[in-house]
């Protein structure tokens, strides 16, 4: 790690003036400094005394970025003695600290900074608000922890898959993040990257972080309410008077919708009735592209029951003002409102945390299979690109669907 920290720390200086031509090197130094009895509390810097190219009087510059990051004397010792071999090299092969002489080098430079890219980038990107939002904590996230490390002035060309790599591992370690988390970040700040290599000439030479492991995700599976389950919550609902609870959870069955990005953005007009189809569009679905599930009887049944067909079709069913949540309006639900009012069923029944309405979208393909429903039309309903994805999803949720008998056989 100390050598990556020393190599980045000589690309920063690299990114300074080159020497004039006409212009002579001198210099005193690099020395170390470092704090009576070794203080870990003050500045530890490599400085150097250069000759003015003008008027020829030697003028101090001290460097030190990247100390802070180590924590004990033999660690910044022995990372100075690298930085002072690499600023050497620099001095040697002309690199001079007077910026002057090259003012639209340094004009351009400073807009090309990580911190200033970053800023950038989210104002010019069009995205849904919600992937806006994630970003901008993601970035934000990285920005800040590139200013508390002295590394917000690097270019973003000089940007290595180290800073990115100690920036994940760091927050891994501090945030206990998932594999999930961990690779969600890794990718939008691949995708930041990529947006400068592919959009900007002279930003960047290369994606740094395309080389970097993406981290081990545990799959939990998908989970399905058992027949116990299913009928206790059913009952719990309608004693309560959850009629809006249970209705929407009954959508999320009948139709297998997600029920945040999906289910809460329903619409009347979605809802075709000759052709006994719902649509999902494009914003909302899963793989961007709109889709139409299968209205199966029962559902129908449902809708017409609840007079979907009588609502204005831009009319979103589960709505809300002021006063609550209700059935058709011009205003849909909150993304976190049917999950509040589940919860307390999920404490009642002792769920797991990851028990909540989406299970009622593999409770009902789990019922579909044992009712020995047909697997081109279950691929049909939950939207899958094929069979094999079908076939799969259902063996996850422990149903036979090759129908095999296994009967042979010694008793114990």
């Amino acid at each position: 790690m100390i050598v990556s920290r020393i190599n980045i720390a000589a690309d920063q200086l690299t990114d300074q003036t080159d020497k004039p031509e006409n212009l002579k090197t001198k210099w005193e130094g690099p020395f170390i400094y470092e704090p009576k009895n070794g203080d870990l509390t003050k500045d530890w810097f490599v400085w150097i005394k250069y000759q003015h190219p003008l008027t020829g009087k030697y003028e101090r510059f001290r460097y030190n970025f990247g100390f802070n990051q180590f924590k004990t004397k033999t660690e910044r010792r022995e990372y100075g003695k690298g930085f002072k071999n690499e600023l050497t090299d620099l001095l040697k092969q002309g690199w001079s600290p007077f910026e002057e002489y090259r003012p639209l080098q340094n004009l351009l430079n400073k807009q090309r900074t990580i911190s200033i890219c970053i800023d950038k980038y989210l104002a010019e990107i069009t995205v849904k608000k919600t992937t806006m939002h994630k970003y901008s904590l993601e970035l934000n996230l990285f920005k800040n922890w590139l200013i508390k490390n002295e590394y917000d002035q690097v270019l973003l060309r000089d940007i290595k898959k180290a800073h990115v790599l100690d920036f994940m591992t760091y927050y891994k370690l501090q945030r206990n993040w998932s594999g999930k988390t961990y690779n969600h970040y890794l990718t939008d700040i691949t995708t930041f990257f990529n947006y400068f290599y592919n959009n900007y000439d002279d930003y960047i030479d290369k994606v740094p972080t395309l080389t970097l492991s993406r981290a081990r995700v545990d799959r939990p599976g998908n989970k399905a309410l058992n027949d116990w389950e299913f009928k206790q919550l059913k009952e719990m609902m309608q004693e309560n008077g959850d009629t809006l609870l249970y209705t929407f959870c009954s959508f999320i069955y009948y139709a297998g919708l997600r029920n945040v990005s999906e289910g809460n953005r329903v619409k009347a007009g979605d809802i075709n009735f000759k052709q006994n189809t719902l649509r999902v569009l494009s914003g909302t679905a899963k793989n961007r592209k709109t889709e139409y599930i299968p209205i199966y009887p029962d559902f129908r049944e449902l809708l017409l029951e609840l007079k979907i067909d009588q609502m204005p079709s831009n009319d979103y069913v589960f709505a809300r003002n002021r006063d609550g949540a209700f059935l058709g309006g011009e205003t849909k639900v909150g993304d976190d409102y049917f999950r509040r009012l589940f919860k307390p069923y999920k404490t009642a029944l002792n769920l797991g945390d990851r028990d909540g309405i989406y299970c009622y979208k593999h409770t009902r393909a789990v019922h579909l299979g044992e009712d020995g429903e047909d697997l081109h039309k279950i691929m049909k309903l939950f939207r899958h690109r094929d069979l094999a994805t079908t076939m799969i999803y259902m063996r996850d949720l422990g149903i036979n669907t090759q129908e095999t008998e296994f009967k042979k056989g010694r008793r114990f």
